[in-house]
């Protein structure tokens, strides 16, 4: 049944919260590229990273660690 509300009203509460996939793609980009600049061990686990969460990560499911995906 529909109920009209009136007046100031609280926000809704948002169930999605956190980071996007595209925010943490970025983020780890801009990470990749430090560490190769100041080459500092590590560059080619992050690029393993970018590239999971670019092609095998599904949103719509819970992120899980499998080390397969991630070339262990």
């Amino acid at each position: 049944m529909f109920k009209p509300t009136r007046g100031p009203q609280r926000a809704a509460f948002s169930a999605k919260s956190g980071i996007s996939q595209f925010q943490l793609i970025k983020f780890l980009e801009q990470y990749h590229k430090i560490l190769i600049e100041r080459k500092i061990e590590g560059a080619i686990d992050i690029e393993i990273l970018i590239e999971f969460f670019k092609n095998d990560y599904d949103d719509s499911k819970p992120l899980v660690f499998d080390s397969k995906r991630l070339g262990f």
